[in-house]
């Protein structure tokens, strides 16, 4: 396994696994963390991206295997109405190859 493959299967797990936080914090409270706007550890300490999931629905917030936070980017992102919720990995690097692609 190449070493980029292993970055993207620790994302894929790291995704999985706060999904699944998630739906347990969704199980429990009836509504998903609320969020003002998107969020992510570039602008909040890791156990505060998605409010009230760490440390009771999974001990810490995983970080993504290329993440520079000071330049905000390849960070887990984060934004939630309390109805639905949207989570992504944004890596800068691929923003622009997906525009020249459309």
């Amino acid at each position: 396994m190449k070493p980029k493959s292993l970055g993207s299967a620790k994302r894929i797990g790291d995704l999985k696994a706060i999904r699944t936080a998630l739906e347990l914090y969704y199980s429990v409270n009836k509504s998903y963390p609320v969020t003002s706007g998107w969020r992510s550890e570039s602008g909040s300490t890791s156990d505060q991206v998605i409010p009230g999931l760490v440390p009771i629905y999974m001990p810490a917030f995983p970080a993504d295997p290329s993440m520079n936070k000071s330049a905000g980017t390849s960070i887990y992102m984060y934004n939630s109405n309390g109805a639905e919720y949207k989570l992504l990995d944004y890596i800068k690097e691929r923003e622009t190859e997906i525009k020249s692609i459309l």
